[in-house]
């Protein structure tokens, strides 16, 4: 039904689901051009949504302009079915909080939050739970959420690592029942978890293994 839907377009165009996104690459200097060929790719996608009686919501659609400077002017005008959408500093896609200047302290804190709910809601059930319950709860929930991602945060700061790494720490503390000042590499030795840091390394190189031998997707 969607096959399409990316015809005739200037930008690239992204789709997962129900999730729609395209991207153009720019210079400061072509920034003018390149919010011209959006309002027109845009133009042609209300067409398009006419032609087929699809309706997008317009409300939940929102602009950002990446830029590791921080140099994001704020006069674009991006116009989707003649609705102005504003250009914002962050957004949630696909369950990651990108930010405007790429960097991934908001997303780090979005993981810091929720789970630190987990971890509370865990510490407070501990004592009905075995030593064993506990690790899989926050082998299977827990570490899940913080990792989901993780390929691409991992350029983020040893800052924002650490906080990983300190709420790995107190989800330790509560598995085992330690005394709270104990040594964490005693810690990670007894429960024979790698550090987050260690996990993330390995994932991308069994990602780069896959793409050596051609067997990851294209993208």
């Amino acid at each position: 039904f969607i096959n399409d839907f990316g015809y005739n377009l200037s930008s690239e165009s992204y789709l997962f689901a129900d999730d729609t996104s395209l991207l153009k690459q720019y210079s400061y200097s072509t920034l003018d051009n390149a919010v011209t060929e959006i309002n027109s790719d845009l133009d042609k996608i209300s067409k398009w949504a006419e032609q087929w009686h699809i309706q997008f919501n317009k409300s939940k659609t929102t602009v950002m302009i990446f830029s590791p400077t921080g140099k994001v002017p704020h006069n674009v005008q991006i116009l989707f079915d003649t609705m102005l959408i504003s250009p914002v500093a962050s957004h949630t896609h696909l369950g990651v909080l990108l930010s405007s200047d790429l960097k991934w302290s908001m997303h780090i804190d979005m993981v810091v939050r929720d789970c630190s709910k987990l971890l509370g809601l865990l510490k407070r059930q501990s004592r009905q739970l075995t030593f064993k319950e506990r690790c899989t709860f926050y082998l299977s929930v827990i570490r899940p959420k913080i990792e989901y991602g993780s390929l691409l945060y991992d350029s983020c700061t040893l800052y924002d690592s650490a906080k990983l790494d300190h709420l790995q720490r107190k989800a330790a503390v509560v598995c085992t029942g330690a005394w709270y000042r104990t040594d964490n590499k005693s810690l990670m030795e007894f429960l024979r978890w790698d550090t987050l840091g260690v996990r993330r390394t390995v994932s991308k190189l069994c990602l780069f293994y896959k793409m050596l031998r051609r067997i990851a997707p294209n993208y």
